[in-house]
């Protein structure tokens, strides 16, 4: 197993980061502050672990950002929400969710019984429910 060197703060010009289903373990370096131009990142299916730095809030041009069937954990910064990703997939699904999260747009769900679901979907699905019952308290 290896980790992404804290040295990619360096890459001042890296758009995307393709890292997913490699053997990569511990946390995401805190100088990817550094990767102004960052676009897309995916760590998922990975060992990394630890919890997912507010410096990635740093990376304004980020777009999507993968962090599914990894071992991170905690809550996802604010300030990432704030970027207003296009993808944000975590592992925020089931009774005990691995990390938490108001702005993924994928939750999943790993081992034993592993699942997703797209929260995009779902939030339309309750918008529409909220909606047709406010509709029928007015017709009353």
């Amino acid at each position: 197993l290896g980790r992404i060197p804290t040295e990619i703060g360096l890459l001042k010009s890296l758009k995307e980061a393709y890292l997913f289903g490699n053997y990569l373990e511990g946390p995401i370096p805190r100088r990817v502050r550094d990767l102004t131009n960052l676009e897309y990142l995916d760590v998922s299916y990975t060992y990394m672990s630890g919890s997912v730095p507010t410096e990635l809030a740093s990376c304004q041009k980020l777009k999507e950002l993968y962090l599914n069937d990894a071992s991170f954990t905690g809550k996802i910064p604010s300030s990432l929400c704030e970027l207003n990703l296009d993808e944000l997939w975590a592992d925020c699904l089931g009774p005990i969710p691995e990390v938490t999260c108001d702005c993924a747009t994928v939750c999943y769900r790993g081992l034993p019984e592993p699942k997703h679901v797209d929260m995009r979907k779902s939030n339309e699905t309750r918008k529409k429910k909220e909606h047709a019952q406010t509709k029928k308290k007015k017709q009353r």
